[in-house]
């Protein structure tokens, strides 16, 4: 939900590429604590990076490529915890 708010702050009517920011921010500590209580969450993260990308290329300036990178990489560590988790749990 509070990805989908985001396109509040980044629309024909309105440019708050800070606000947007704040909120992909704060869907980023949402989607950490519910991938540590359930690993099976891990597509959450993937979510995110859509969600990056999508603001990234629609030239949000305080979406860097900076914050995109970080994000693959957290990715992949997220994912590989949780094929590492689902392994030991069989």
């Amino acid at each position: 939900a509070v990805a989908a708010c985001s396109h509040l702050f980044w629309c024909d009517a309105r440019r708050d590429g800070k606000r947007v920011l704040e909120c992909l921010q704060k869907c980023l500590k949402i989607a950490d604590n519910v991938v540590t209580s359930d690993s099976k969450q891990v597509g959450l993260w993937v979510e995110m990076l859509d969600k990056y990308s999508y603001y990234y290329e629609h030239e949000c300036e305080d979406v860097t490529a900076k914050f995109v990178q970080s994000l693959i990489n957290l990715c992949f560590e997220h994912i590989a915890f949780a094929e590492n988790d689902v392994q030991s749990a069989s």
